[in-house]
């Protein structure tokens, strides 16, 4: 089966980024997925994504869409047919994750530095109890030429697998 790539530039990306406790990261994921530990800690955030020029990778920049996106994000992996996998995108339905990867060949990424974040998400205490979370650190993307690629669709919950 041919998988449609799509072209874009990232023109900005502000991933706002959490330490969370393993055990209480784990509890918001459905099987087969775990965290992505990072020196023992969950990794989970706030994404504020600008895509541009978004269009069939063979298509001139000129017809590209532009996109404005957030989201909050759990690093997650899974055990795949090659090994550990990560990268998941929620559907509608519930019953899978469309897996959509990213490649780019420039990876620029600059530190940024947050003085006061709110995130009614991760100040949640039944999902987040005290001390589950601290704010880490924020990184910023911008101009980065990338390209998105959907992969197999991932089963969630009872008979997990490939979709």
């Amino acid at each position: 089966m041919i998988r449609p790539r799509l072209s874009s530039v990232i023109e900005r990306r502000l991933m706002v980024n959490y330490r969370v406790d393993p055990y209480v990261a784990a509890a918001l994921l459905p099987a087969p997925l775990r965290p992505q530990l990072v020196r023992g800690h969950a990794v989970a955030g706030i994404c504020l994504l600008r895509i541009g020029g978004v269009r069939p990778a063979r298509a001139p920049a000129a017809t590209g869409l532009t996109s404005e996106n957030a989201a909050h994000r759990i690093a997650v992996e899974w055990d795949g047919p090659d090994g550990v996998e990560r990268g998941l995108s929620p559907n509608a339905g519930g019953t899978h994750l469309d897996v959509l990867e990213l490649s780019t060949d420039a990876w620029k990424v600059t530190a940024g530095r947050p003085r006061h974040v709110r995130s009614s998400f991760f100040e949640d205490l039944d999902r987040f109890p005290p001390g589950s979370t601290v704010l880490d650190s924020a990184l910023v993307m911008r101009g980065v030429a990338a390209d998105w690629s959907q992969g197999e669709a991932l089963r969630v919950g009872a008979g997990v697998g490939t979709a």
